[in-house]
């Protein structure tokens, strides 16, 4: 009854020590800043968070991609970083689903 009882004790503070030891992590980011863009012009943000698209840091603008409706890449016009956040900007000139990517990050 004793071992039981010590048992199960162990296993509750190592689970408590698990949680207690958890580490909050930057996780990145890249959302539109407009679902149903007016023009042919559309904005995205890109960042790292610790509470989900609340910026915290910009990206690094090295690695950002821009995939067309036919899935080839294109330009992106310009690219500011701000401290908190990078803001991406492009010319979409045809209809479809485009796709920003920042590649692969690691970390």
């Amino acid at each position: 009854m004793m071992a039981n009882a010590l048992r199960s004790f162990v296993v509750v503070c190592a689970l408590a020590a698990g949680f207690l030891g958890a580490a909050d992590a930057h996780t990145p980011f890249v959302k539109p800043l407009d679902f149903l863009p007016d023009t042919n012009t559309v904005y995205a943000e890109a960042a790292y968070s610790t509470d989900i698209f609340l910026p915290v840091v910009g990206m690094p603008t090295s690695s950002f991609e821009l995939l067309g409706p036919d899935g080839a890449s294109m330009p992106i016009q310009r690219t500011t970083t701000e401290s908190y956040e990078t803001t991406l900007e492009a010319n979409l000139a045809a209809q479809g689903t485009y796709r920003f990517s920042s590649g692969e990050l690691y970390g």
